[in-house]
């Protein structure tokens, strides 16, 4: 029996989370990193993540829409309080972050 792929989503593209969205594309998951910048902001990152694969919501609205998710990976910077991470835990999606992944 195979297990379906989540629909992951990776809030924020700083060093531990590009760390974790390769984690992430190594198990096989569908990844989209939200983060509120551009494309040439993120440099090499996007570049590189977008040829395997991985999709992005950049710039304002980034956070809208987490609910589309099976789980969501925050960064350490975004608060739990955050009003869409509550929205998204409301509708039943499991917000963590890397650190609860691999500690």
């Amino acid at each position: 029996m195979f297990a379906l792929k989540k629909n992951v989503a990776v809030l924020g593209l700083g060093i531990e989370n590009l760390a974790l969205t390769n984690y992430l594309i190594n198990r096989g998951e569908k990844v989209t990193v939200c983060d509120n910048r551009t494309p040439d902001q993120l440099g090499e990152r996007y570049y590189v993540l977008n040829n395997l694969g991985v999709e992005f919501r950049l710039g304002p609205g980034y956070l809208e829409r987490l609910e589309d998710f099976t789980v969501v990976y925050r960064s350490p910077g975004l608060p739990l309080f955050q009003p869409e991470l509550v929205k998204a835990k409301a509708n039943g999606v499991k917000v963590t972050s890397a650190m609860r992944l691999f500690v």
